[in-house]
């Protein structure tokens, strides 16, 4: 994305999103954040069921990366496997900074988006490569200050609710649904 000085957008995430800030700054408001500055060089993680309220005061250029509630850091590692690095730890919207390998990464996605390849398919392996280089690349401890708001033990139901809540009418009808 690329947004212009002065640029406003209030929505709710269904999913997770990473954005990850290349160039310029924004103003986050969610939860109990306001006017928080995620700024050029930032990886920053919503989690899905936010309400976020963004403004640019510069221009700004990310690429947002949405998230299924699927999503593992490689096959063998869960988030979950990052919930013991959490103890003792208070939320502070953490976040990450772009290293060597996240922006080579960032610079070949780019091309490739540019030129036309926007298919599902190649934008979820996209996805998986993305945490993979985190899993690769950033500390344990980073990495459970930065996906504190996924790790829970019923973060995977709390996905598919939100997923999927607008679709039934009934608390049965999505129990059935659920399984």
């Amino acid at each position: 994305i690329e947004h212009p000085a002065g640029y406003y957008s209030q929505r709710s995430l269904v999913q997770g999103e990473i954005i990850i800030v290349t160039e310029g700054s924004f103003l986050l408001s969610f939860e109990h954040f306001f006017d928080r500055a995620i700024g050029q060089g930032e990886i920053l993680l919503l989690s899905p069921g936010s309400k976020i309220k963004a403004r640019t005061e510069v221009g700004v250029s990310a690429f947002i990366f949405r998230l299924n509630g699927e999503e593992r850091l490689c096959d063998n590692f869960p988030f979950e496997c990052l919930n013991e690095e959490k103890l003792d730890f208070e939320y502070d919207l953490n976040t990450l900074r772009i290293n060597n390998m996240t922006k080579d990464f960032l610079v070949f996605f780019q091309r490739n988006y540019r030129n036309g390849l926007r298919c599902t398919q190649f934008l979820e392996m996209k996805v998986k490569e993305l945490l993979f280089l985190f899993r690769a690349y950033y500390p344990k401890k980073d990495l459970a200050a930065f996906f504190y708001p996924l790790l829970s033990k019923d973060s995977h139901f709390m996905n598919y609710v939100l997923r999927n809540y607008q679709g039934v009418k009934t608390v049965g009808e999505f129990a059935a649904r659920y399984g």
